[in-house]
């Protein structure tokens, strides 16, 4: 079964003198913040998928939500989003196709960004993972079957015949 990464990314609106937005400043796993042109890639590693989640440290006055996410049809590889509309954006990267995963998150009160997601492929695939699934359940009604077979065994003897 892949291993799934927990990844943070703390987002900090760098507010201008005059209390407009000028930039983000982003650190990646409680790393050093970083500005616009230097931002760290969000890694994930080779067999590995990763769920991300983004918060905005808003500072006073400030009310900066996550408005959604984009990614590009044909890319499958964030395949759940949750938290629009709040502080706190987490996705999820199957982490299929080695490459950086184009995206750019969308926010209420802020222009967009666009932070790198450096997939190094080999993560789970998605037959992989609900045969893990089936296969679970069929060995728990298999347990559950052979625990309550004596029982019914049992009340089926003790039942009297309808040729009486």
């Amino acid at each position: 079964m892949a291993q799934t990464d927990q990844d943070t990314v703390t987002l900090t609106p760098v507010m201008n003198g005059n209390g407009s937005f000028n930039s983000w400043s982003m650190s990646v796993n409680k790393g050093s913040p970083f500005g616009p042109g230097s931002y760290p890639a969000i890694t994930v590693p080779h067999g590995h998928n990763a769920d991300v989640t983004f918060t905005i440290q808003n500072g006073p006055g400030q009310n900066i939500t996550f408005a959604g996410i984009l990614v590009p049809a044909e890319n499958k590889e964030i395949h759940h989003v949750t938290g629009e509309g709040t502080t706190s954006l987490v996705i999820s990267d199957h982490n299929w196709n080695k490459g950086d995963l184009p995206y750019v998150i969308l926010f209420t009160g802020a222009p967009k960004l666009d932070p790198i997601m450096d997939n190094d492929g080999g993560g789970p695939t998605l037959y992989s993972n609900v045969f893990l699934d089936v296969v679970g359940l069929a060995v728990a009604a298999t347990i559950i079957f052979f625990l309550l077979r004596p029982m019914f065994r049992k009340r089926a003897v003790e039942r009297p015949s309808k040729d009486r």
